[in-house]
């Protein structure tokens, strides 16, 4: 890595508010497309509501807050298998 020259400025890095998904608030114009970006449920939901993605996209991405405990991931992962 190296160090910037002279004349060089590094820009600021954007600093977005706290997040938390503890604290988080989807306002209310959101809903309608992560309705439509994710699932959550019972495992057969899950399954469901992926199983239109998996013909209609080359990647389908499961994501998982950090610190999640393997048992959950393990679920996740299953349910969200094609």
């Amino acid at each position: 890595m190296a160090r910037p020259g002279p004349g060089l400025r590094l820009g600021r890095r954007f600093e977005g508010p706290p997040g938390s998904p503890h604290r988080g608030v989807v306002p209310a114009e959101a809903e309608v497309l992560l309705e439509a970006l994710t699932a959550s449920g019972t495992p057969e939901t899950v399954r469901e509501r992926l199983e239109p993605w998996h013909n209609a996209a080359d990647i389908v991405m499961v994501g998982l807050p950090a610190g999640v405990p393997w048992p959950t991931i393990e679920a996740t992962l299953r349910a969200a298998a094609p």
